[in-house]
């Protein structure tokens, strides 16, 4: 169950940080504490993502 939880959660984080970044730039909301927040918070997901995976 973790395995899959964490799979889930890599595959939501490389499917939705490419749509909201392309969409923070081409609408042109891009401050400088979005797209970094939005980074660290993919890089999060996805590092809870690998370690559920590999437990």
């Amino acid at each position: 169950m973790k395995q899959y939880i964490g799979m889930l959660l890599q595959l939501i984080t490389l499917a939705l940080l490419p749509v909201l970044l392309f969409w923070d730039i081409s609408i042109g909301l891009s401050h400088f504490l979005i797209i970094p927040m939005v980074l660290m918070a993919g890089f999060i997901l996805f590092s809870v993502g690998t370690r559920l995976r590999e437990s």
